[in-house]
Order: structure tokens, then C-alpha cells, then sequence
């Protein structure tokens, strides 16, 4: 289960119904259930992905997560590198977890109380997931696909 939100959570799986698979995921990242997400709540369920535990993800852990042929799809290589620019700074071919969930949580946490609400989530996010998605419609672009 905290797999498919890690997925969720990165991108890589499009709904028609968006604002229940948000909702649908922020109960999921909600690990104590009390209305807001934390740093820790988000990080725990990001670092599924980090295999050695090292801090960081590389495009083989990352594509891990998928289908084999999926792993070099638009979705998978264009979600990897919305991260991998997102965690400050030019694409380094690998995500630094910590960088990528201060970011995000500063995106989502729209009144700066250190918490992010429901609300803040599924306003805030959908934001994000755009930019997800023209990250993919360039790799798509770039695959010639």
C-alpha cells in the first residue's frame, strides 16, 4: 500500500478523478490520521524508494517501482526528471530525498504552519501534478512518442 502512494505521491499514476485520488492519498500519507501531514509522514513513504538507503534516488530505484516495460516509459523518466530538477538545482540523475521533500513540503504548506492540511494538500498538489505532467509530455516529445 505505501508503495502505490509513493507512486501516487510522485505522479507516475493519472486519474480522471483527481481530487478523490487526492484526497484518497493524503488519508494514505496521513499515518497518524490527524488531519495534517508532517515532514516525517512524507518522507517515510518517499523513502520506500530508496533502496540502499542512501538518501537519495537514482533512476534505477526510481524505475524499480514500475512494470519492467513501463520503466523507460514518458510517465517514468519524465516524473524522474521533474525531481530530479525539483530538489534544487540542475538534473543530477538522482533525487536527494531531503531537498525534494523541503521543497515540496514549503509548496504544499501554504500558511507556513508547519503542517499541511487537507485543503493545502489537494489545492497545492494539483499544481504540482501539472507541472508533472508537462515534465512527461517532454519526455514523450524527447522519445518521439
Amino acid at each position: 500500500m505505501k508503495l502505490l502512494v509513493v507512486i501516487a505521491l510522485f505522479g507516475i499514476a493519472a486519474s480522471q478523478r483527481q481530487s478523490d485520488t487526492l484526497d484518497d492519498s493524503f488519508a494514505l500519507l496521513d499515518a497518524d490520521a490527524n488531519g495534517e501531514l508532517s515532514k516525517a509522514e512524507l518522507t517515510g513513504y518517499v523513502a520506500v524508494i530508496d533502496k540502499n538507503h542512501d538518501g537519495v534516488i537514482t533512476m534505477e530505484e526510481y524505475s524499480g517501482t514500475a512494470a519492467e516495460a513501463d520503466r523507460n516509459s514518458p510517465e517514468i523518466v519524465g516524473t524522474f526528471n521533474f525531481y530530479d530538477n525539483y530538489d534544487s538545482g540542475p538534473m543530477s540523475g538522482k533525487i536527494d530525498i531531503n531537498n525534494v521533500i523541503n521543497q515540496l513540503f514549503a509548496d504544499l504548506d501554504i500558511d507556513g504552519n508547519g503542517a499541511v492540511s487537507k485543503q493545502e494538500f489537494t489545492v497545492r498538489f494539483a499544481v504540482v501534478e501539472q507541472k508533472i505532467a508537462a515534465s512527461v509530455a517532454a519526455a514523450a516529445t524527447a522519445a518521439g512518442k
